[in-house]
């Protein structure tokens, strides 16, 4: 499409399920970006033709500089969007074998997506709707070319609300896949700062709580600013103690001055109210702020709240002496470690997530090795003893989700499943297999484990064709049935089939020489 021919009016309708976290048709930020530029490119009957190349070429933003990658991200994307049935592919291309240079004639599926999934094509034909579109946002074209893909994102996350988008940064990580709150709040009040989006800072409400923020695609009139960001507007200075300079509150730290503010005013008590104390949340910040400072990474703030919190405590008469501080300061712990532990499992998804991507975009094969991930650039480097990182497909809270499979390359080789099993194979058997695996590999990586196994039936039948079928042969496998309990799977299956053909009975074609379970037809 050229830039000239873009006119105001044209918009890309994002279905409101799009954006919707909870919702099975719910998109990241590359599915979206890819559904955009399909939208954006559809013909006059509403059909899509292009190859992955074409959208290679086409996109203003790329996923990665490197040209292969960007191509496996936009294949892998594009699978994705047809699996989540917001794309139909209409021919008769199988998605996961085409090639770059495939055509494809795709369509948008309005009549699932209008309606989420609740009324399907044929229904919605039949009630003549067909054109009536609805439940939908309009995202104007120009944004598509004009933003960067997670700018695109976040100002279509926040266009979908008419009355401002409610969102806390713990929502905004979680949608945006960051690592943590703190990145999070970076990301958007850098979005903020470059007018990709409007912000609306939150008031204080009831216990001293602020209210999370709301956000705008357009400038915020003055009737619907909220106190805190008129105040923010008149950048009023944070009161500052006797024993701390003005200058030393650094810049950074302008976005915490709210929440400092409040927390030190919580334990300093400026109005001398009898009544008011500190409550759990600011002891909870008071154990960060520590927690902070023993890490070495503490500011000015956090000193200046750990002194007037510390001098608060003893004004009460101590830990140990005033039943209302102890009782706070323990719900104080009980919460930061509640913290601690969500800190870490977010760390351990995001490790996670990041490994995918690593092995996803890699163009060697990665394998565990003591302990490590490597990226191996030439196969022949591939060891009996490691371990081939693959990613799946997991069907986990109603929906598919990639995960990493680890597969060691003893079990692949011998045809074991896992530690309960064992097999006899004969080491200089397994590095000629070994070889065997490694030529599968280099012609066929997505689907080495079929062919592959397919070849080591082959070869264990030549190596034991000398012997009977009741005999042990080099390459059966034992499972340990308890710990003096190990039988010959594969003789036991062997002998199994012989007596079947004895009665007359059929095996199926596909059960071979192996660990198959037999099943009988009469």
């Amino acid at each position: 499409m050229l830039f000239k021919n873009i006119k105001d009016q044209d918009f890309i309708r994002v279905y409101n399920c799009l954006l919707d976290n909870k919702s099975e048709y719910f998109l990241n930020q590359n599915e979206y970006y890819i559904y955009a530029l399909l939208f954006v490119n559809r013909m006059m009957d509403g059909s899509i033709k292009v190859n992955i190349d074409l959208l290679n070429q086409m996109m203003p933003n790329k996923f990665t500089s490197k040209e292969n990658l960007n191509k496996r991200k936009i294949l892998e994307t594009l699978q994705s969007l047809i699996s989540k049935k917001v794309i139909k592919l209409e021919n008769e291309n199988d998605i996961t074998s085409i090639k770059y240079y495939t055509l494809l004639e795709l369509t948008v599926n309005d009549f699932l997506l209008m309606n989420n999934g609740l009324i399907d094509e044929k229904e919605n034909e039949s009630t003549n709707q067909v054109n009536q579109y609805k439940n939908f946002t309009k995202i104007p074209y120009h944004k598509f070319y004009d933003l960067d893909i997670r700018d695109f994102y976040i100002y279509s996350l926040t266009a979908k609300w008419k009355h401002g988008f409610k969102c806390s940064y713990e929502t905004w990580k979680n949608i945006l896949n960051l690592n943590d709150n703190k990145y999070a709040m970076k990301v958007i009040n850098d979005a903020v700062d470059r007018g990709v989006i409007y912000k609306n800072i939150g008031d204080y409400i009831a216990e001293k709580r602020q209210d999370i923020n709301t956000y705008y695609i357009h400038e915020i009139s003055d009737d619907l600013k909220t106190i805190q960001s008129k105040k923010n507007e008149k950048i009023i200075p944070l009161p500052v103690s006797d024993d701390v300079a003005e200058s030393d509150i650094e810049p950074e730290q302008e976005e915490d001055e709210e929440y400092y503010h409040e927390t030190i005013s919580a334990f300093k008590n400026p109005t001398r109210d009898p009544n008011q104390f500190p409550e759990v949340e600011h002891y909870l910040r008071y154990l960060i702020a520590k927690e902070r400072k023993k890490k070495g990474i503490s500011n000015t703030l956090d000193e200046k709240l750990i002194r007037a919190a510390e001098k608060r405590i003893k004004d009460l008469g101590g830990e140990e002496n005033n039943i209302k501080v102890k009782i706070n300061i323990k719900q104080a712990k009980i919460e930061l470690a509640k913290m601690k532990s969500q800190l870490e499992e977010d760390e351990h998804k995001q490790q996670e997530i990041n490994r995918i991507e690593m092995i996803k975009n890699a163009e060697g094969l990665f394998v565990t090795r003591d302990g490590k991930d490597i990226e191996l650039k030439d196969i022949d480097d591939l060891l009996l003893t490691d371990s081939i990182l693959m990613v799946k497909k997991d069907y986990r809270g109603n929906r598919f989700i990639d995960v990493v499979d680890e597969i060691p390359v003893r079990n692949i080789i011998e045809g074991i499943e896992d530690r309960t099993q064992s097999s006899n194979l004969p080491d200089d058997k397994k590095h000629i297999m070994l070889e065997n695996l490694k030529e599968i590999i280099r012609k066929n990586r997505k689907e080495f484990i079929v062919e592959f196994d397919d070849y080591r039936r082959k070869y264990i039948k030549f190596i034991n064709q000398t012997r009977k079928y009741d005999e042990e042969w080099i390459g059966d496998i034992f499972m340990a049935f308890g710990e003096n309990n190990i039988e010959n799977i594969s003789l036991s299956s062997r002998i199994r089939k012989e007596n079947n053909k004895k009665q007359n009975v059929v095996i199926p074609k596909n059960d071979q020489d192996g660990i198959d379970i037999v099943t009988l037809f009469q």
